[in-house]
């Protein structure tokens, strides 16, 4: 039976075997990758959620302390003897918790910036 240019030409099966094992290949380095990363995921989660509680509480203990400072201080004013030195100092220390928190947030907002690479390497360095 003669050839036309229009024929159907047939790919040899050898040719196949080698796609059908590249195909098989791929499969199992996809497979393989998956099951290696799914540790260092987990990893990566546990990480976040510990460092997420950290902040949290790392937040959470000055604002805590402004909070007493200004309910003494409140209550102090309310009271007969209005000591203003007393309500000075916790004034001063309510003040010293805002400074160290303002502290804490800027280095997370540095820590975010360069983790997304967004921060210039003259604001490391003040």
């Amino acid at each position: 039976m003669p050839r036309t240019p229009w024929a159907r030409r047939t790919v040899p099966a050898p040719a196949t075997d080698v796609m059908g094992a590249e195909l098989v290949v791929h499969d199992a380095l996809d497979g393989a990758i998956g099951l290696a990363l799914a540790p260092l995921s987990s990893h990566v989660t546990e990480v976040r959620d510990e460092f997420l509680a950290t902040t949290t509480h790392d937040v959470l203990q000055p604002m805590t302390g402004i909070k007493v400072g200004i309910q003494t201080a409140r209550r102090e004013l309310a009271g007969p003897s209005r000591e203003i030195a007393k309500v000075d100092r916790l004034l001063n220390r309510a003040e010293s918790e805002v400074d160290r928190l303002t502290a804490l947030v800027t280095s997370l907002a540095n820590a975010s910036r360069i983790t997304l690479g967004t921060i210039s390497s003259w604001k490391l360095n003040p």
